[in-house]
């Protein structure tokens, strides 16, 4: 897999102002239930698959833009996903 940003274990990730894009999968995803990821005004555009993919965890997404990514923009399979105040489009499915 040569995704972007993959957060496992137990963890507690904070990305301000951040740019992620061009990756040959999902920009970020994180894998287990103690994940714990908070975005703000971070940009997520152009990846091979999904922007944003929450396999399980705690996300809360805000100000950002998630664009132009070959699968979702953004996709919960698993836990509590928080959006608001996002531009999610162009992408194969947005949600």
């Amino acid at each position: 897999m040569f995704g972007g940003l993959n957060i496992a274990g137990t963890s507690t990730v904070s990305l301000n102002n951040c740019l992620i894009r061009n990756n040959v999968d999902s920009g970020i995803e994180t894998h287990d239930s103690s994940c714990n990821l908070t975005l703000w005004h971070c940009t997520i555009v152009a990846n091979g698959d999904r922007g944003f993919r929450q396999r399980a965890g705690t996300s809360t997404i805000t100000n950002s833009i998630i664009a132009n990514n070959s699968a979702d923009g953004l996709r919960r399979d698993s836990g509590t996903m928080t959006h608001t105040y996002n531009l999610v489009y162009g992408n194969s499915d947005n949600y």
